[in-house]
């Protein structure tokens, strides 16, 4: 119901906002992610060490991600980004809960 509600709502300031300024529409959906992505994080930290380990090291191969996208115009990076930063994630989460999985495997 508030799909059906919100969305012409959302889609006239949408069209509003890019007319007064079109740069603020390219900011606002970024920013929207970042503050999701960034509350997600941050309310792993305090559960444990390796909460804060994986959440430190997602954000930095994502940026390493995006650094790398950068400065080889590889869209495709910028794109995988995401996924890559997950798939790492889990595997340090998985060698930091049990370390003895790293000595065996």
């Amino acid at each position: 119901m508030a799909t059906l509600v919100l969305t012409p709502l959302l889609k006239r300031g949408d069209t509003k906002l890019r007319r007064v300024n079109p740069a603020l529409m390219a900011i606002v959906p970024s920013a929207a992610l970042l503050g999701a992505f960034g509350s997600l994080g941050v309310a792993e930290l305090p559960k444990s060490g390796t909460h804060v380990l994986v959440v430190v090291v997602s954000a930095l191969v994502m940026a390493v991600c995006l650094l790398l996208a950068r400065v080889l115009r590889a869209q495709w990076l910028r794109e995988w980004g995401l996924g890559v930063s997950i798939i790492v994630s889990l595997v340090v989460a998985y060698l930091a809960h049990d370390p003895s999985a790293a000595v065996a495997g």
